[in-house]
């Protein structure tokens, strides 16, 4: 996967909480929406595109509630940030492996770790009394992850030594 923080899903930090928050969660499934007509979720990357790897990701989110409708945009129970091949769907039901960045997280740095084309996004789950739970998606952003030059992995001592001892390995294994 493309960070080098911990991985999960998110099943996980649902059975932390309460039977109740989860119940209500699955209800909010019906209300969800990248459109939400409460709240707003705005994903941004800060890093250059493409990225190269092992360099940092930079996400920031900024959460807004709309100004004609009474609430507070920190009736937040949690987030997490989705992420996907570029091409491949977000799944629906939580599937998907989610960054380990904090349940209440709206900046998170994570490092590029796989090359490939990839697709970001923020799940936001609010408990407000006026407007009960609602599913926010933020917009999708979409990351490139270089794959190295050989050249600069020839160039770097670290990662020769270590091809050599596998390779070396490798060999004694198939001669044992």
């Amino acid at each position: 996967m493309l960070c080098a923080c911990e991985q999960k899903q998110l099943e996980p930090d649902i059975k932390e909480e309460s039977k109740d928050i989860k119940n209500k969660k699955e209800k909010a499934d019906n209300n969800k929406s990248s459109n939400n007509p409460f709240y707003k979720a705005t994903l941004q990357v800060f890093s250059s595109n493409p990225v190269e790897l092992m360099e940092p990701i930079y996400l920031d989110l900024t959460l807004e509630m709309n100004s004609t409708y009474p609430g507070d945009p920190n009736d937040i129970q949690s987030l997490g940030y989705q992420i996907v091949r570029n091409g491949e769907p977000f799944d629906e039901n939580d599937g998907d492996t989610y960054l380990s960045c904090g349940v209440f997280a709206t900046r998170c740095t994570i490092d590029a770790k796989q090359p490939g084309l990839w697709k970001i996004r923020a799940v936001v789950y609010y408990d407000s009394p006026i407007h009960g739970w609602q599913t926010v998606y933020s917009n999708e952003e979409e990351i490139e992850v270089s794959f190295p030059e050989i050249s600069a992995i020839l160039a770097d001592g670290g990662i020769q030594s270590q091809m050599n001892t596998t390779w070396q390995d490798t060999k004694d294994a198939a001669s044992s």
